[in-house]
């Protein structure tokens, strides 16, 4: 029996290479945000899959996508690294352990993120959408007012968020946010809270002994906006409840509420902490991919006027822009793809908990942590042709020939299994929507460097730079 032991650790030592000295340089790196940097070095060095502490694996191939994620049996459970309980004592779907839970959890949301709802809310969609031009737009108007082809500075970082939480805000609750409106930027708000949870992991994983007084401060440690802006999600929640009876128009939580305490319901508790995860999760993600977008088409003029093009000759006017006719603008969904892939919103890894089971192709002993790493995977020779270059061409069939060994199936932004993203049909949607209609309407002018994008740092999400554009209305 040693002597399979010993084997199989050597086996697993010889085929996943361990990076001497990472507990260290990972705790550095979580601090600084820069772990995906750390991570895809590894790969460029050590190969497909790396081990970056003595109990975790890093894996970027296709195969490991459906090894770790897929549906197998019995699944992969998720790593306590992400299903720690929250403040309020009770997981949600999100960060649920138990499979049954997710399960039951999941049944309960998932009819209101298909594409029939999302056709459904449509106007809703569009009238947030239109704010959002409305906005720029007499912007660009009181300039133009001191003479002919002003243009006007944006934000378009807090400009998007503001507008993609505003969106999901009132299709949970049956009331907007107004973040927009007032320029809120709720994502300043959120990112001290995720970055205790980063301190928090940094203090479960390699000083331990500290956790139980980091769990007790944790609160005091969040600044007083952090904690006024969540509440107001748990109060809009609240009033959303009480006013069941008398609310008419569908939303997220209208198949919800019916079995609200029941056997194959949520549980009050679990509702709370799923919405609050629903807030970040259904506009931070689409927001981080529009904005991204922005800076990588108009970081290359070639890419921006055929997207400009194709946008405005689909089109005859702004209202023409829906959930089904953007489905045309084939080149527009490409760029969104690559955009997706080099800059992906998520770069990190959804760490799971190895059972003892073969990951593409080796044994990985029982308890070790497990993960394809998003950045590495997708910045990879292995995986793509010119993988630093901003090529929206490898997705187009007609001109992808010379990316034909491009390895796709290892690009999955929504994940895949029975845990991946809930919302894809609707942020599909929602990012074509309104990428299309800033496309129609405006001719932007970029104004972030290089250096402040690149800058950017990642705690668990991005902690964002300002995307600053100058916009003129289109010249059609």
């Amino acid at each position: 029996m040693l002597w399979i032991v010993r084997v199989r650790w050597s086996f697993m030592i010889d085929r996943a290479t361990l990076s001497w000295g990472w507990d260290c340089l990972e705790v550095i790196a979580l601090i600084k945000g820069t772990t995906h940097l750390w991570h895809a070095e590894f790969h460029r060095r050590y190969g497909a899959v790396v081990r970056v502490s003595p109990d975790q694996l890093s894996y970027i191939s296709a195969q490991a996508w459906d090894d770790i994620y897929g549906r197998r049996n019995p699944q992969l459970k998720k790593h306590a690294d992400i299903t720690a309980t929250p403040a309020g004592g009770v997981n949600g779907l999100a960060n649920t352990p138990s499979d049954t839970d997710h399960a039951r959890m999941r049944r309960q949301l998932v009819s209101g993120f298909s594409e029939r709802s999302v056709r459904g809310q449509e106007d809703l969609l569009v009238r947030h959408m239109r704010r959002l031009v409305e906005k720029i737009g007499a912007r660009v108007l009181s300039v133009q007012k001191e003479g002919p082809g002003g243009a006007t500075e944006a934000n378009l970082t807090l400009l998007l968020h503001a507008t993609t939480y505003d969106i999901i805000t009132d299709l949970t609750f049956g009331e907007s946010a107004n973040t927009l409106e007032q320029e809120t930027d709720w994502i300043g708000f959120t990112m001290p809270l995720v970055k205790a949870r980063v301190a928090s992991l940094v203090a479960t994983n390699y000083v331990s002994f500290f956790v139980a007084i980091i769990r007790r401060l944790f609160p005091a440690l969040l600044p007083s906006a952090t904690v006024e802006f969540f509440q107001s999600n748990v109060s809009a929640l609240d009033r959303r409840l009480d006013s069941n009876a008398d609310h008419k128009r569908p939303d997220l939580l209208t198949p919800v509420v019916p079995h609200l305490d029941g056997p194959k319901g949520f549980s009050i508790g679990e509702l709370r902490s799923t919405v609050m995860s629903l807030m970040i999760a259904g506009s931070e993600t689409s927001a981080s991919v529009l904005t991204s977008a922005h800076y990588f088409v108009l970081s290359h003029p070639q890419v921006y006027a055929r997207l400009k093009n194709e946008a405005r000759a689909r089109f005859e006017r702004e209202e023409d822009i829906n959930s089904i006719a953007v489905n045309d603008c084939k080149y527009m969904i490409a760029v969104l793809q690559e955009t997706m892939r080099i800059w992906p919103a998520i770069p990190s890894s959804l760490p799971r908990a190895s059972h003892g089971c073969f990951i593409d192709g080796n044994w990985v002993p029982a308890g070790t942590k497990v993960g394809v790493h998003q950045w590495s995977a997708y910045r990879s020779e292995r995986n793509f042709t010119r993988p630093e270059e901003f090529l929206p061409e490898r997705w187009l069939e007609v001109e992808s020939q010379q990316f034909k060994d491009d390895n796709k199936a290892a690009f999955q932004p929504f994940a895949v299994g029975s845990r991946n993203c809930l919302g894809m049909s609707f942020a599909r949607a929602e990012t074509r929507m309104i990428f299309a209609r800033l496309l129609w309407k405006f001719d932007m002018e970029l104004l972030t460097s290089p250096e402040e994008w690149e800058a950017q740092r990642i705690y668990i999400i991005w902690d964002r730079c300002p995307l600053r554009v100058k916009a003129r209305l289109a010249q059609k």
